[in-house]
């Protein structure tokens, strides 16, 4: 995309008028490249936030996962969300808890 005005052919109405066929052309060959350009800019823009919302859906899911448990685990903090530092905490020292008859 050409962004130095100077270089693009001049656009003011007294110079289009003044100005040749070939000018106004090339103006308009110039912002239709740029046209195209932003459009494929866009595309691929718009494949890259639903690639991101995905993941973040993905991401949501799996926390959603663990603070259930964690509230199953902590009756009466049905409203809570936990601090994700410590929710993974927890869930690991939960994992990681030796059975019941076993020794440690």
């Amino acid at each position: 995309m050409n962004k130095d005005p100077e270089s693009w052919a001049c656009v003011k109405p007294e110079c289009v008028v003044e100005g040749s066929k070939a000018q106004v052309r090339n103006v308009l060959a110039m912002a239709i490249e740029d046209i195209a350009l932003l459009s494929e800019k866009l595309l691929v823009a718009k494949a890259r936030v639903s690639e991101l919302d995905a993941l973040f859906d993905r991401m949501w899911e799996a926390d959603m996962r663990g603070v259930e448990r964690w509230r199953s685990a902590n009756p009466g903090n049905d409203l809570v969300l936990p601090d994700r530092s410590k929710l993974t905490e927890w869930l690991l020292s939960e994992r990681f808890k030796p059975e019941e008859g076993e020794s440690t």
